[in-house]
């Protein structure tokens, strides 16, 4: 856990940019009515990959380490994000940080075994 927050910004981009595109490229096998049922979650996950590179700068090194870590990330915050069940823009930023949060435990708590 030595890396700087200038070192896993730009690690963290790429993992995130790579796993919208894998899911995109997933899609593309999938009939045009599959994918016009997935237009919510891949419009989602394009929002949660853009909140999180946007708010990148306010987290801190081990929350980005425990998002860069953790495995299919889009997936797993997509996955919170379906449990809320109000306005959009303020229950997502709400659900991104508090995911940050339990996936940074989870990270820490692995880390120090």
């Amino acid at each position: 856990m030595n890396k700087s927050k200038k070192e896993i910004q730009p690690k963290l981009e790429n993992k995130l940019n790579a796993e919208l595109k894998n899911y995109k490229n997933e899609l593309l096998n999938d009939t045009k009515n599959e994918i016009l049922e997935n237009s919510y979650q891949t419009t989602i996950k394009e929002e949660i990959k853009n909140f999180i590179l946007e708010i990148s700068t306010q987290l801190s090194i081990n929350d980005l380490e425990s998002l860069y870590n953790t495995k299919d990330i889009l997936n797993v915050i997509y996955d919170e994000w379906l449990k809320y069940d109000s306005p959009f823009s303020t229950d997502l930023e709400n659900c991104i940080f508090e995911s940050v949060e339990h996936i940074k435990k989870r990270y820490l708590e692995d880390y120090e075994k």
